[in-house]
C-alpha cells in the first residue's frame, strides 16, 4: 500500500532534516574520500541521492496521467556523478537532493488514488521490489520515503 502524497511529503522532508543532520560538520576531505576502492564517497552518494541529471522523472510520472504505460529510464545503482557536481560542496549537494525531492513532491501533491495507480514502463526497476511496470505511487513512495532511508547507514559510515 502506498502512502498519500501528504504523509510521503512529510517523510522524505524529515528525511532530509536527518540528512542534512547527519552530514552537517562533514570537511570537504572526508566528504570526498572513499571509503574503499569502488565504493562511493559521501558527495558521490548525494549525487546519486540528487537522480540523473539528465531525465526529468516528476515529468514521467505527470507523463503516467496522460499517457498509457509512459516509458521512465531507471537505473539502479548509478552515482550520477558529473563534473558540474564534482565541483559542488556537500552544501550544495545536500540543495540539489532536496530539491529533487521537493520536484517529486510537487509532481504528486493533490494527486487522486486512480491517478496514483497508473502504471509506468520502468525496465530499470525489475529488479526491485517495485517491478518493470510500477505504479506513480510506488515510485513516489520508494523516492520520497524508502529510497533516502535506504542510505541512512551508508551516510552514517562515511561521517564516521
Amino acid at each position: 500500500m502506498v502512502a498519500d502524497t501528504n504523509t510521503l511529503a512529510g517523510s522524505a522532508r524529515e528525511h532530509m532534516s536527518t540528512l542534512r543532520a547527519l552530514v552537517e560538520g562533514v570537511s570537504a576531505e572526508q566528504a570526498q574520500a572513499r571509503p574503499a576502492e569502488g565504493e562511493w564517497s559521501l558527495n558521490e552518494l548525494l549525487s546519486h541521492l540528487s537522480g540523473n541529471p539528465w531525465i526529468d522523472y516528476p515529468a514521467g510520472l505527470q507523463r503516467a496521467l496522460s499517457e498509457e504505460l509512459p516509458y521512465i529510464p531507471f537505473e539502479i545503482g548509478v552515482s550520477y556523478s558529473t563534473p558540474e557536481r564534482e565541483a559542488m560542496s556537500t552544501s550544495e549537494l545536500l540543495d540539489a537532493v532536496e530539491a529533487s525531492q521537493e520536484r517529486v513532491i510537487a509532481a504528486v501533491e493533490g494527486l487522486r488514488d486512480d491517478e496514483l495507480s497508473r502504471r509506468v514502463n520502468a525496465p530499470g526497476l525489475e529488479v526491485t521490489p517495485l517491478g518493470a511496470t510500477p505504479t506513480v505511487g510506488m515510485i513516489a513512495s520508494a523516492t520520497l520515503d524508502l529510497h533516502l532511508a535506504s542510505h541512512f547507514d551508508q551516510l552514517r559510515t562515511l561521517v564516521s
